[in-house]
């Protein structure tokens, strides 16, 4: 599948040139393969934020486990519980929707030695999921799935104010369907907000810590 050509090149927000070609181009790839996967799809986009010591509360202190990996551990866990709400519903008698998890992520440091974040951009099947649900630790729904997995991913499930350091940002989701009449309207408005994510300005590239990381196939 090609989205993108010399006709409708990838429409990007200029304002933040330059870019990284090889993130914008695997940017690319991801919404392809999820298309391809589930011809309607949703993106979520959130931000992960990383704690710290004693930032919550007065008394309360955490040791959260930040060593490599820990993008992995997310995905991994966040995989986990959607294959878990599956068999839920199967067992109470409900139609399930077969649910790939892409995704997209890149790490920022606004500033050398500023504090370190994560922008995500998650692909599921919209028959699965075309809302987040409720975001306090009571919720079910995917917001809570991906607030679960950021904790997970650091051994803090037993903190749940941490929950706080994952946020939606407003309109946290978009929806593409394939074959409707708006779809290129729908994903021109989509790559223009995810090239944020590719600008170079906001990276620190290391050879010993990843900045971007995506689905495979």
């Amino acid at each position: 599948m090609f989205l993108f050509n010399d006709i409708h090149p990838m429409v990007v927000d200029t304002k933040h040139k330059p870019f990284n070609q090889l993130y914008l181009s695997r940017i690319e790839g991801v919404i392809c393969n999820a298309l391809r996967d589930h011809s309607q799809t949703t993106v979520v986009r959130a931000d992960l934020h990383l704690p710290e010591y004693g930032d919550v509360s007065d008394s309360i202190l955490c040791n959260p486990d930040l060593s490599p990996g820990l993008m992995s551990r997310f995905i991994e866990s966040l995989k986990e519980q959607i294959v878990f709400y599956q068999r839920q519903k199967a067992r109470e008698g409900k139609r399930t929707h077969r649910c790939s998890v892409r995704y997209v992520w890149v790490l920022e440091q606004p500033e050398l030695g500023g504090k370190k974040h994560y922008h995500l951009a998650l692909f599921v099947n919209t028959d699965t999921f075309n809302c987040l649900g409720g975001y306090n630790e009571k919720g079910t729904g995917l917001a809570s799935m991906i607030q679960n997995a950021w904790l997970s991913a650091m051994k803090l499930r037993d903190w749940p104010e941490y929950r706080t350091l994952v946020h939606f940002p407003d309109n946290p989701m978009a929806f593409l369907s394939l074959n409707s009449l708006d779809f290129r309207k729908k994903l021109d408005a989509l790559t223009f907000r995810l090239s944020y994510m590719a600008k170079h300005r906001t990276k620190r590239y290391s050879s010993t810590e990843r900045s971007f990381g995506c689905s495979q196939g």
